[in-house]
């Protein structure tokens, strides 16, 4: 056990009422537990909490803690009847997806979770009836993969919800030896994350063993100041991020991009970033860094659901559908809970597929339902 920081508390349920809670005083939620409205808009500065990444937004429970890799233990006790339940933390990372505790049974589950607001956030979509008990260790050692990418990987904001970056799902499918910390930020391009500092803060938290995911390439293609010609300045930006890497003993990972969401007449999909693409690929092989094929793994996956049937990947909306957005949409580009989960999922086949050695040895591959409980 790490003795920096060990804490374990009790909550009931049913009343939210907290046995053991370290002080939350200082951002004014009583007894930990909060209800509030989500933020009007995707401003990083105002915090999202996991109840609120919902059709239903729920009450969230908040620990102040240290910034770290957390291992998080919850046992849960159900009495009165059978009971399923999904666990998000931080900004709606589902943890723990459709845990079914029997009448009267209890069950004991861990993860990961990694704190950089010195806030550890969970919350139980739907709520249980029953007991719940959770145990949160530091774990100093613990390596962490960062993320560094645009939307499509990002952690929405809950005034967003149902928007979802497969980033935020990822841990889905790792176990409980390594943390995901989801730098990526929507609208950036390689160009704009360094220019605006986000790799210098990648760069004060990692440590030898760590691991460094990169894409980009959706805000590349911009023809504005986040532009970067796919022969000479994309590389040489992503190069950037491959060699400090390698200079603080992290170990850097390219993916391509996921295509977007347009078929051709034959029903095939069009590869709307072509020689970044292929820039991605061809850097990877010059400096033997890993790969993810995204372009490829998309591909599939859209080709197979076909026109009609992708499009539930897809943040396509009807008139009020969610309480965040009053008007239909139609977004060919950007994931819903469903489709985050689906793209994450292809990341995790693909370090298999590819052999990638720094990251397959943390995987915990199965099938997910994609579906969200019912709230």
């Amino acid at each position: 056990m790490n003795d920096y920081f060990h804490q374990i508390f009790k909550l009931n349920c049913d009343n939210k009422h907290v046995d053991s809670l370290v002080d939350v005083t200082s951002i004014d939620f009583k007894k930990g537990w909060i209800e509030r409205k989500p933020p009007k808009n995707d401003d990083e500065t105002e915090p999202s909490f996991p109840g609120e990444y919902a059709s239903k937004p729920q009450s969230s429970f908040c620990m102040k803690v240290p910034n770290g890799n957390y291992l998080v233990t919850m046992t849960f006790s159900s009495d009165s009847c059978d009971s399923m339940t999904t666990v998000k933390a931080n900004n709606g990372h589902i943890v723990l997806k459709d845990v079914h505790v029997k009448k009267r049974g209890t069950r004991k589950l861990s993860f990961t979770s990694r704190v950089d607001d010195y806030l550890l956030k969970l919350a139980l979509l739907p709520e249980i009836k029953g007991d719940l008990s959770v145990e949160v260790e530091l774990v100093s050692s613990m390596p962490t993969i960062f993320l560094a990418g645009d939307s499509t990987m990002t952690d929405d904001s809950s005034s967003m919800y149902p928007f979802t970056g497969w980033g935020q799902m990822f841990s889905l499918f790792l176990s409980n030896q390594i943390a995901v910390a989801n730098h990526a930020k929507s609208g950036r391009s390689s160009r704009s994350f360094i220019e605006e500092g986000r790799l210098d803060k990648i760069w004060k938290d990692t440590k030898r063993g760590d691991i460094l995911m990169i894409q980009f390439s959706h805000n590349d293609e911009k023809p504005d100041e986040r532009g970067t010609d796919p022969k000479t300045t994309f590389p040489a930006y992503l190069m950037e991020y491959i060699v400090g890497a390698r200079e603080r003993g992290v170990t850097p990972v390219l993916i391509t991009p996921m295509h977007r969401r347009f078929f051709d007449e034959g029903g095939k999909v069009k590869d709307t970033h072509g020689p970044y693409i292929k820039a991605i690929e061809k850097l990877s092989i010059e400096e033997s860094v890993p790969l993810i094929p995204l372009d490829r793994k998309s591909k599939e996956l859209y080709e197979k659901l076909g026109v009609e049937g992708s499009k539930k990947l897809f943040m396509w909306l009807q008139e009020n559908e969610y309480p965040n957005f009053a008007e239909a949409l139609e977004d060919n580009t950007h994931f819903n809970v469903e489709g985050a989960v689906e793209l994450a999922c292809l990341v995790a086949e693909s370090i298999q597929e590819e052999n990638i050695q720094s990251l397959i040895k943390y995987l915990k591959l199965k099938e997910f339902q994609t579906e969200e409980p019912p709230l």
